[in-house]
């Protein structure tokens, strides 16, 4: 008996995805990318380097320390190397500095894509152009909840840059976030809220 392992590269999601739907390659991109920044699919990285440090790394993550872009498009997929094109964030991994991190590959959980995707076997919409698609009402929850989080954390002012550096400020505020048990936002949108971007 052969065993089959529950992670497949996204090559072969958009394949599985193809194959279950009859969509187009481009459909099953879009359905993949939404679906990630959602984060209703299952995923698990290979680690290789920090972008701005000297570590380096083989460990394997979830998605539950990995920040996925909230906006993710078929473009940031590396889709033959199995791998985003730009680094991601890490968080509160042991043993690994925080920040933003070049991964070897990504997997999705085979189960999560036909399911979760397509649950009906319905045909994902890919975008009628290639512009940013529109976001509008998961945009401004996630602005208010960095917002909430900047101001529990530092009621009067914001530190300056000097004395609260960027990747400082977004580690304290993603963890403030989770521990009001919500939906952790960009590093970006954090950025954004703060006034420094």
């Amino acid at each position: 008996m052969t065993y089959e392992s529950k992670w497949v590269s996204p090559s072969a999601a958009v394949e599985q995805l193809v194959k279950s739907t009859a969509c187009s390659q481009e459909q099953a991109q879009w359905g993949i990318c939404r679906a990630l920044s959602d984060g209703v699919i299952e995923i698990r990285a290979h680690l290789l380097k920090h972008d701005s440090t000297m570590q380096t790394s083989r460990d394997v993550v979830t998605g539950t320390v990995l920040q996925i872009p909230t906006e993710l498009k078929p473009n940031d997929i590396d889709w033959q190397h199995s791998r985003p094109k730009k680094p991601w964030w890490l968080s509160n991994y042991p043993r690994h500095h925080s920040g933003l991190w070049h991964l070897a590959r990504i997997e999705f959980s085979s189960t999560n894509v036909t399911r979760i995707i397509s649950p009906n076997g319905a045909t994902p919409d890919a975008p009628r152009s290639e512009k940013k698609p529109t976001r509008k009402h998961r945009e401004r929850p996630s602005r208010e909840a960095a917002e909430i989080a900047i101001k529990d954390l530092w009621p009067n002012d914001l530190p300056p840059p000097h004395e609260l550096q960027n990747y400082q400020l977004v580690d304290r505020v993603i963890k403030r976030i989770k521990e009001r048990g919500w939906r952790v936002v960009s590093r970006d949108t954090i950025l954004r809220a703060a006034g420094r971007k």
